[in-house]
């Protein structure tokens, strides 16, 4: 029994060395295509814009200031800048690394590697995997799935994945501290990190037969986790600044808020087929597969729990996509939805009606998508 258990484990390191090596191909094709005397294990080509907040926060703390104060010209005088429109979990672990690394991009380096290795360990757990072709191909569709560059860009999206996964796992296997920690930590690691609480809500009273006082007390921990660490996040920022307002401060300028998505949406449909200027062509492309995919598991989940054949697993995990595909749009728009489209992973998990040749055809796309947004990432058209 023991040598059955050693060979498996060997077997699943074998394989996770295998998914780890595809991805890092797609991304060095799409390295290739923009320098092919740049190497892909070298940190430093990870980091784009919006990495230089992240490090800096790891390495200075947060900062919140006027922005016409500091750089004067044509600044409104009521406008705000700094780095506090960046949440805290992410460079505050590459701190804690960084006390033994000593390099902040080596850091950030290590930690996405690990977080993407453990979002593999949990997919393969909530698939409960068997080595067989098709979870294999599951898996790898999982590590190449839209957006998975930002998973080792430096940026928080494969801890925030992770976190969700870490969440999803406690939850279903009924081990509520390990699903409050995801839950914690995902809201500290990224702003929709904290948007877990509504699918999960959604499953709860759904599972529980739409009894209000039940799902209710179920639901009631998950609203204080999230509560808390927006607080930890916030306070960590007024420690800093001495302002707890710090990330609506700087986030305005953005001009994100809440409204209708669909009409963004469409566009990234019109833009595609219409009017497509070249260089967004590929986010654009992964934009309407997302949304395409979206909407077809949706309406084929809705049916088959119509008939009373959809799983918990597969419930969470349709709830969770529609609400990771609207909520992002609805409060950004396509301002960084490439980004956002990382954390929709989880699709993996309605992998019932999914044929084989189908999962073959995505895993085509994806490489071809993966290689052309890392293209795009490496030579700066994205952030």
């Amino acid at each position: 029994m023991k040598e059955l258990a050693l060979k498996s484990n060997e077997t699943f390191v074998i394989q996770l060395l295998i998914l780890l090596g595809i991805s890092k191909l797609i991304l060095i094709f799409g390295l290739y295509l923009y320098d092919t005397k740049l190497s892909i294990l070298d940190e430093k080509i990870y980091a784009q814009y919006d990495a230089g907040h992240y490090l800096y926060i790891a390495e200075t703390g947060y900062e919140c200031f006027k922005c016409f104060e500091k750089f004067g010209g044509n600044w409104n005088k009521n406008e705000w800048c700094g780095n506090a429109g960046w949440f805290p979990g992410y460079p505050f672990t590459i701190k804690l690394v960084n006390l033994f690394i000593n390099d902040f991009k080596k850091s950030s380096f290590l930690i996405n590697h690990l977080f993407v290795i453990g979002i593999i360990l949990l997919i393969s757990r909530l698939l409960d995997y068997n080595h067989s072709k098709s979870k294999f191909l599951l898996l790898l569709l999982a590590v190449i799935c839209p957006g998975f560059i930002y998973y080792y860009a430096i940026f928080p999206m494969a801890g925030t994945l992770f976190f969700i996964l870490l969440s999803i796992y406690g939850y279903l296997h009924k081990y509520q501290k390990l699903n409050l920690i995801g839950l914690f930590f995902a809201t500290i690691f990224y702003p929709t990190g904290a948007f877990l609480i509504i699918p999960m809500a959604m499953t709860i009273f759904v599972t529980n037969k739409y009894n209000y006082r039940i799902a209710f007390k179920e639901t009631l921990p998950l609203f204080i986790t999230v509560v808390l660490g927006l607080f930890t996040t916030f306070g960590i920022m007024y420690y800093y600044t001495h302002h707890f307002d710090a990330y609506f401060l700087v986030s305005s300028k953005y001009n994100n808020h809440l409204h209708l998505p669909f009409k963004d949406m469409w566009k990234q449909f019109t833009t595609l087929f219409i009017s497509n200027d070249g260089k967004l062509a590929t986010r654009t492309v992964q934009s309407v597969i997302c949304m395409t995919g979206v909407a077809i598991i949706g309406i084929i989940n809705w049916k088959r729990y119509k008939d009373n054949k959809l799983n918990t697993l597969e419930l969470l995990a349709t709830l969770y996509i529609l609400a990771y595909l609207l909520l992002p749009w609805s409060f950004a728009g396509d301002i960084s939805s490439y980004r956002s489209e990382s954390l929709l992973l989880p699709f993996v998990f309605c992998h019932h009606q999914f044929h084989k040749w189908v999962i073959s055809a995505m895993i085509v796309v994806f490489c071809v998508v993966g290689a052309l947004l890392s293209l795009d990432f490496f030579s700066g058209v994205i952030i």
